[in-house]
């Protein structure tokens, strides 16, 4: 009855959530799933004609079956869909990157990669918090709210640098061990309790300000290496050397495949990002050179911005 008179009942907490990310730093835009499926026409009989109207809908593809319809209703995988390529539709994406460790989430990248259209989909583990180990999911009381979450943050640091503070934790922080990578406990970053997350959000931001600044000490530095060529102090910096105009292009361009499969890797608990490996990469680079010539000086600065840029440092 909600659904079919077009009202979000939760259209008052996403308002208050969005206003409250976007005042800790991050560029977001909270669409209602309710709201996309109204407008979203019939995009669930479009997946297979065969079984429209009876109530129940299989999207079947190389042997595997995601049932989107059941009964009459979407079930979860398929409102999900609904949603995502409404979006898809209204903004001409063409990849939706789906962050979620449930099975049906991976279903639904599953549909919209392998339907008709150039599309696709792709699921990457998101991460949770837990307290001594014991997941702290929020219904009960344990975990502090974002609202809450910036409003302590604040006490400390600028509300706005809060965004950089949690990427930078993410980017460092080793999450709780798990040799099943598909378990959750694998994607959990640990706490003793609430206090311990704004201290380490805390000293992620200022963590984060010292990198970057780190950063562009070692570009001023660069600069004065800058000559008639590049020259390293051993080979194995040669080869990025060689191909740093390549590489600078490329990343100028996007990789998405790249960028991707980079978070899919977890090293020593700590979930592998392909812009954040650059810049350390970089910085190793930039260590091993006797100088540097003037056009190889400019890639390293556009790559390093590019870097520095998508991670929204």
């Amino acid at each position: 009855m909600i659904r079919s008179n077009g009202v979000d009942v939760f259209s008052v907490v996403a308002q208050e959530t969005e206003q409250v990310l976007k005042q800790a730093g991050f560029g977001v835009e909270i669409a209602s799933e309710a709201e996309l499926q109204l407008i979203s026409g019939d995009q669930v009989h479009k997946l297979n004609t065969t079984w429209s109207g009876s109530g129940f809908l299989p999207f079947v593809q190389g042997g595997r079956v995601v049932t989107i319809q059941k009964s009459g209703d979407l079930t979860a995988t398929g409102a999900l869909f609904v949603a995502t390529q409404t979006l898809i539709d209204a903004t001409m994406a063409d990849l939706a990157v789906l962050v979620d460790d449930e099975a049906g989430v991976g279903d639904t990248a599953f549909v919209l990669t392998e339907k008709e259209g150039q599309e696709k989909g792709v699921q990457i583990f998101g991460a949770g918090v837990s307290f001594a180990g014991k997941i702290a999911s929020g219904t009960g009381g344990e975990a502090m709210t974002i609202k809450k979450v910036l409003e302590e943050f604040g006490k400390h640091r600028p509300a706005e640098k809060l965004k950089q503070a949690t990427v930078y934790l993410t980017l460092t922080k080793p999450m709780l061990r798990e040799e099943n990578m598909l378990s959750k406990r694998g994607h959990i970053f640990d706490f003793v309790n609430n206090e311990e997350v704004i201290a380490a959000l805390v000293e992620s931001a200022d963590a984060c300000d010292l990198f970057v600044e780190q950063m562009a000490g070692e570009m001023e530095n660069l600069a004065t290496k800058v000559g008639e060529n590049t020259v390293v102090k051993n080979k194995k910096t040669q080869k990025f050397a060689n191909h740093l105009a390549h590489k600078a292009a490329a990343m100028l361009m996007g990789e998405p495949a790249r960028v991707l499969a980079e978070s899919k890797r977890v090293v020593d608990g700590v979930r592998q990002n392909y812009y954040f490996n650059t810049l350390k990469g970089m910085r190793k680079f930039m260590a091993d050179l006797e100088t540097i010539s003037a056009d190889d000086f400019v890639q390293v600065g556009l790559m390093i911005e590019c870097c520095l840029i998508r991670l929204g440092l």
